[in-house]
């Protein structure tokens, strides 16, 4: 893939891996390091770099690292994104490689609670307070090298039944046909 992509204008750096268990650390250990020393030698140029969400894999070798966090999503609250960045920050160049949280258009409340993930009430207003706050603590954090919103679009997700919307991840910006923007997708658009 490296000797494929290598003149590539578009890529930044190589990705060694994405949200691999805590438990898998024997293995793992060895297995980036040897990734990490695979692609240097293939492209000197290019850093590599690895999602996680949890802290054993700063143990791990890569030049860069990121979250997968969604807080006020999946525990914590909404307002928690930088009080967690800056306590879980790595000895390396640390960022968000994925956060947000799910909104169904066809749903809205004026003043939304958190509701459950796997529920079936997704206001399409939570997910837009809950972008307003990410943004907010992305914004004084400069230590970040990346910030990564999930989705751009809602996506087909076999397993789940949440929503309102069977076999659907609502966290896209845009619906699933691209045809309707969400209140969060402006929100960028103006950012």
């Amino acid at each position: 893939m490296i000797n494929q992509n290598y003149n590539h204008p578009a890529i930044v750096c190589w990705g060694i891996q994405n949200e691999i268990m805590a438990k898998f650390d024997d293995v793992i250990r060895p297995f980036t390091e040897e990734l990490h020393n695979t692609a240097k030698a293939e492209d000197e140029y290019r850093y590599t770099v690895m999602a996680t969400n949890h802290s054993g894999a700063g143990n791990w070798k890569s030049d860069w690292i990121a979250w997968n966090v969604y807080p006020g999503w999946y525990g914590m609250s909404r307002k928690q994104l930088g009080w967690f960045m800056d306590n879980n920050r790595f000895e390396r160049p640390t960022g968000i490689s994925e956060y947000g949280a799910g909104g169904n258009y066809n749903q809205h409340e004026l003043k939304p609670k958190h509701p459950k993930h796997d529920g079936q009430w997704h206001p399409e207003e939570y997910q837009t307070i809950s972008h307003e706050a990410f943004l907010k603590s992305i914004n004084k954090r400069d230590y970040l090298w990346c910030t990564y919103v999930w989705n751009m679009f809602d996506f087909g997700s076999d397993g789940r039944n949440e929503g309102s919307r069977p076999g659907m991840n609502d966290k896209g910006l845009v619906s699933f046909d691209r045809k309707i923007k969400k209140d969060s997708y402006y929100l960028y658009q103006c950012a």
